[in-house]
């Protein structure tokens, strides 16, 4: 009879562990969560303010290009050209982790938002990557003038070396900035204001969600 009772007591105990554990499981979820979608929510009005400086430069660009075309100046058309290009590419990715961002905020279960975080990591890893395709383009937009103005050869000579350090340079960029490198001091200092210290940040208070379910 008193083993009964004691296998009974037991038994309850279990059941409320259990429970609390759930419960804190569910309280730990619920904090973590709110705390990534926090972190992730004040990215947005940043973003929306670089989406209305790069409408204003693609605009700007698209001026500049058809006026190029016009008068036939080839070096500058193509230098504008590109920069319309690449300018319209971020648009499109300020527009898309915008979108990510407010889906995560609405977000109701751990699993997608860990899906959309996901997402929204690599998609700004790849918006980093593409900073710097216009740089080489920035040298080369005056050239229609020059020429009528025959440069000498240490012109040339230093045009086309500055050029090349920066197809170098861009070609580096593009194949160093990855997850791999994301703790080494020039990639944090080249990518500070970019938004993925938040994005990482929001991804770490979800791995905490994990952890506890491992320690449970």
């Amino acid at each position: 009879m008193e083993s009964v009772n004691i296998e009974k007591i037991w038994k309850a105990y279990d059941q409320k562990l259990e429970k609390s554990l759930q419960v804190n499981q569910k309280l730990v979820e619920e904090v973590q969560t709110q705390k990534a979608k926090s972190k992730l929510k004040s990215l947005i009005l940043g973003k929306v303010a670089l989406l209305i400086l790069c409408l204003g430069w693609a605009i700007f660009l698209g001026v500049v290009f058809t006026t190029a075309v016009r008068i036939s100046f080839v070096f500058l058309a193509v230098s504008a050209g590109v920069g319309v290009i690449t300018t319209l590419l971020f648009i499109f990715y300020y527009i898309y982790h915008i979108v990510l961002i407010i889906e995560i905020d609405n977000s109701e279960s751990i699993m997608e938002t860990q899906e959309k975080l996901a997402t929204l990591k690599s998609s700004t890893l790849q918006l980093i990557r593409y900073e710097f395709i216009q740089a080489p383009f920035y040298t080369t937009w005056y050239l229609d003038i020059l020429l009528r103005h025959n440069p000498g050869n240490l012109f040339w000579f230093i045009q086309i070396a500055v050029i090349a350090a920066l197809v170098l340079l861009t070609g580096w960029w593009i194949k160093n900035v990855s997850i791999r490198n994301a703790d080494k001091k020039w990639f944090k200092w080249f990518t500070d204001g970019t938004g993925w210290e938040s994005v990482v940040k929001a991804g770490e208070f979800m791995r905490e969600i994990e952890a506890f379910k491992r320690d449970v």
